[in-house]
């Protein structure tokens, strides 16, 4: 995978979202935690490139910026893979 803007080279990239599932005081489904996971492979000289990535998610894209006053989030990115 190449990112043009940066021309940064991603050999892999996974992403998954984990929604822990609880229920409020009427026993109505809700979702009071959300985990999202990213697994990056790329070579020793890019890894700051993921830590600038953490950074990012931290802040918040439209979706989870908005989600965070409602759902705690956590952020992880993990390096994978041959170094």
């Amino acid at each position: 995978m190449n990112l043009p803007r940066s021309g940064e080279v991603i050999r892999s990239l996974k992403g998954k979202a984990i929604g822990e599932k609880g229920r409020d005081q009427t026993f109505r489904t809700r979702r009071p935690r959300l985990g999202l996971e990213l697994e990056v492979d790329l070579d020793d000289t890019r890894v700051p490139i993921l830590e600038q990535g953490q950074d990012l998610m931290e802040k918040g894209d439209p979706v989870t910026y908005s989600l965070e006053n409602a759902i705690e989030i956590e952020h992880v990115i993990r390096r994978v893979g041959e170094s």
